[in-house]
């Protein structure tokens, strides 16, 4: 039985109506990314201002393109870090496309000397769309990792174009941007630091205030709420918020605070008033700057990439989306960053061999992210009894674990 129908309403009504009470940035549209076409002093930038040059970027990847907008001051010497921003506004299960409303975002970044790269996420939806279309954005917005892939794809792009620090590498993001940050800092290592304003952080609890309480559907977006991954936001981090903004909890807020890992400089920092986005621009951005040149939280030592492999295979229980049962393109991404070996990366970081033989490693298939539960046979079976593991079904999905 197909229950989507009864939740893909609802977040079309929601997602027209987002922003109405309060002020908000110019509605994107596609003629507003399309028909730019920037010819500029050097390199294909042109100069938005004085002081500040753009260049907007086509960049091929696998499925798709992704659209990147980088940012760079006029005058550069040497490395500068980089914040690294996705379009705020989506309905946090589609993606989004830049508009010309996202630079109040961008700008004040670039005007203090810090580079910014800009970019689409997967899945971008019209407010008037069908539930057809929607449907089929937010498969799109599924299959890229829930915008992780035009993530990665930015971030790679701006490092081959512009002059980056890459121990400089900062996040920052708002409303539902700022949701998709915390993903990215809890599952992108090459981000050094995290500046999340007004972020849903349980996107289950979110939905479920607003009238969807569907457990297929909940059970979809667990997969890429912040909360789920919290232990594995390592970097320093900087979570913003108003008092008045009636669009988040504060009290979920708070909790993932506070459930944030030690060992890196967290700050939490709720103003009085400013709504959703008032705030974020009269006080979150100058407070993310402060925050992103703090001695404290440029002192802090990320761990290394083999520090990371190692918790990938001893921390706790990781969750891999995949369509064939493997860990997903992202994941083999991360793994590749953090050197393990081609065969470490074919098969579960479980079947190549974990440090604690005991710990468990959950598999599901990516299908679940794009609406389609699929009940295929468990492909490492074999492999599994030969190495004297067992198997355990967990729901839909499936549970390998090593050793007896």
């Amino acid at each position: 039985m197909d229950r989507r129908p009864r939740w893909r309403p609802v977040l079309l009504v929601l997602f027209a109506a987002c922003g109405a009470s309060e002020a908000s940035p110019p509605p994107t549209t596609a003629a507003s990314v399309g028909t730019e076409a920037p010819t500029g002093p050097t390199d294909g930038f042109t100069e938005l201002e004085p002081g500040v040059h753009w260049r907007r970027d086509g960049v091929q990847r696998d499925g798709g393109k992704t659209v990147v907008w980088l940012y760079r001051p006029a005058e550069t010497s040497g490395p500068l870090p980089l914040v690294v921003i996705a379009p705020a506004g989506s309905t946090l299960v589609t993606g989004m496309d830049l508009g010309d409303g996202d630079r109040a975002e961008h700008l004040p970044y670039v005007r203090e000397g810090i580079l910014v790269v800009s970019y689409s996420l997967s899945g971008a939806v019209a407010q008037d769309a069908s539930d057809t279309e929607f449907d089929a954005a937010s498969r799109e917005f599924m299959q890229s990792e829930a915008g992780l892939v035009d993530m990665k794809t930015a971030l790679d792009h701006a490092l081959s174009e512009l002059p980056v620090d890459p121990d400089r590498v900062f996040m920052a993001g708002h409303s539902s941007a700022a949701t998709h940050a915390l993903l990215a800092a809890a599952l992108e290592p090459r981000i050094q630091v995290v500046a999340a304003f007004a972020p849903v952080v349980d996107i289950v609890a979110h939905f479920r205030r607003l009238g969807v309480d569907d457990t297929f559907f909940a059970y979809t977006v667990s997969r890429i709420s912040p909360v789920t991954h919290v232990r594995d936001v390592l970097q320093p981090s900087l979570l913003f918020a108003a008092a008045d903004d009636r669009g988040i909890s504060l009290d979920e807020l708070r909790a993932f605070h506070a459930g944030l890992p030690p060992g890196a400089e967290r700050q939490l920092v709720i103003v009085p008033t400013g709504g959703h986005y008032p705030s974020m621009l009269q006080d979150g951005i100058p407070a993310a700057i402060r925050f992103f040149r703090d001695p404290a939280v440029l002192s802090h030592r990320s761990p290394s990439p083999a520090e990371r492999a190692e918790a990938l295979c001893t921390g706790s229980a990781r969750v891999f989306e995949s369509a064939t049962n493997e860990p997903s393109a992202a994941v083999y991404d991360y793994w590749a960053r953090m050197g393990l070996t081609d065969a470490q990366r074919q098969t579960a970081c479980a079947l190549a061999g974990a440090n604690t033989p005991s710990q468990p490693i959950l598999l599901r298939p990516r299908n679940y992210l794009a609406g389609q539960p699929t009940h295929a046979p468990c492909p490492f079976a074999d492999l599994l009894e030969e190495r004297g593991t067992r198997l355990e079904s967990e729901g839909d999905g499936y549970q390998y674990l090593c050793g007896d």
